[in-house]
């Protein structure tokens, strides 16, 4: 059975695993970090001191990766000094990066082989030509992150990401989401989705469908604040509950 969900399904549009702070305030605290990154490939790297890659887990952006060799790697290719204090090397996402690139302005990127700083436009432009799949990500991203859920790539459980109302080490995931774009609706089949929901019930995990209207293709950066989503929850119809209510 499809469940539309509620518009505010985070009570309080707080971030349990940031110290309960909304998205704006934790959007505030990441401008003053001064976030610069280096777009190399399918992701952006970052190098940050300790201080900052303690903030950044606390707000679940990005994950660390690569060590002490890949941030030098990463600030040189900045230019930037800095060596005795930004050894933490942490990766975003493309779709992470364009979050809090274009939507917060918590984050400047570079390009590695050219050395020259990316504009908003462009770097949307890259992200688009790159990942076929980029807006219909970035938009469910963008969606779950304005109303404080905590997401992780949900690939290991067939999904596209995992939804936490708290930081992922205090709780499991709430939710598996698969997102679906207006141009694959069609192929999404209910004996699809049976199996899909069977997978998440072994796993205790809800299983949410986000419809997305991309719109024209490609979609340009001024227009993805008119791109639609809807959340359906899907759960097992019980016969014996039904017919007591």
């Amino acid at each position: 059975m499809l469940k539309r969900v509620k518009k505010n399904s985070n009570p309080g549009g707080k971030v349990g695993g940031g110290g309960g702070l909304s998205p704006g305030e934790i959007a505030t605290r990441l401008v003053a970090c001064r976030l610069t990154g280096v777009l190399d490939g399918g992701g952006v790297w970052l190098a940050v001191s300790e201080d900052v890659a303690i903030l950044l887990n606390a707000y679940v952006v990005g994950i660390q990766e690569g060590g002490e060799a890949t941030a030098k790697q990463t600030r040189d290719a900045l230019g930037s000094s800095g060596a005795d204090v930004c050894r933490v090397s942490v990766l975003l996402t493309l779709v992470e990066a364009a979050h809090y690139m274009i939507d917060w302005g918590a984050l400047r990127i570079w390009e590695r082989s050219k050395a020259i700083e990316l504009s908003n436009e462009d770097f949307w432009t890259y992200c688009i030509s790159t990942l076929p799949s980029f807006v219909p990500l970035y938009a469910a991203y963008r969606h779950f992150r304005t109303k404080s859920w905590f997401l992780r790539s949900g690939i290991i459980y067939g999904a596209d990401f995992v939804l936490y109302e708290r930081h992922p080490s205090e709780i499991h995931a709430d939710y598996c989401v698969v997102v679906v774009p207006s141009s694959q609706q069609n192929e999404y089949k209910w004996k699809d989705i049976q199996a899909m929901h069977r997978l998440c019930n072994q796993i205790s995990k809800g299983l949410m469908l986000l419809y997305v209207e991309e719109g024209p293709h490609p979609i340009p950066l001024k227009a993805r604040n008119s791109i639609a989503v809807e959340e359906r929850v899907i759960k097992r119809w019980d016969f014996e509950s039904a017919k007591r209510k």
